[in-house]
């Protein structure tokens, strides 16, 4: 692999932590400067380039001839190397608990430890779609099974399987008030 800058491992780690997987250069570092690096790293396939969507246009780094923003997006090439765990239980139950919290974005708690979560996001779909069509249900399901182990409750399954199918629910009749003869 290339050797890289501070600079550079920067641009990739908060590119790999960017929910679509896109790359920023520090405020600080001079246009010329960026253009160097954001230039190598997507010469040694570590960044892409692709036409920025409207929302992303402040991400930019360069202009097509046609004046189109151009962004630069992370490869897979570009992440970093899985974060080895000390601790796994530790590690896990701490990044839980930052995501729960809402002080880590799963996009980011998935990029720390080298994954890129879009691919991770879609495994688990595939895996779910797949487990579902067999009918199998694992004790590890979080759509299924509650953090202790019980099944979720009967409302929970509903919004899952709603969700997961697409299916609405009858709907239920209204009671009926007033006075009975």
């Amino acid at each position: 692999m290339t050797k890289l800058s501070d600079t550079q491992r920067v641009i990739l780690s908060a590119a790999a932590q960017h929910e679509m997987g896109l790359a920023r250069a520090p405020k600080t570092l001079p246009a010329a400067a960026r253009n160097a690096v954001f230039r190598s790293l997507i010469k040694n396939n570590l960044l892409t380039e692709i036409n920025a969507a409207r929302e992303h246009v402040g991400l930019g780094w360069r202009q097509d001839e046609d004046g189109t923003w151009i962004v630069a997006r992370i490869t897979d090439d570009g992440l970093p190397p899985a974060h080895e765990m000390i601790d796994p239980l530790k590690d896990t139950t701490a990044l839980i608990a930052q995501v729960r919290a809402g002080f880590v974005p799963q996009p980011e708690a998935a990029g720390a430890f080298g994954y890129n979560f879009r691919a991770a996001v879609e495994m688990i779909r595939e895996a779910n779609a797949l487990l579902d069509e067999a009918g199998i249900s694992l004790d590890t399901d979080p759509r299924r099974v509650a953090k202790s182990g019980a099944a979720q409750d009967a409302a929970q399954m509903a919004a899952v399987e709603i969700a997961a199918t697409g299916a609405a629910a009858l709907p239920r009749a209204e009671p009926t008030t007033g006075a009975t003869a």
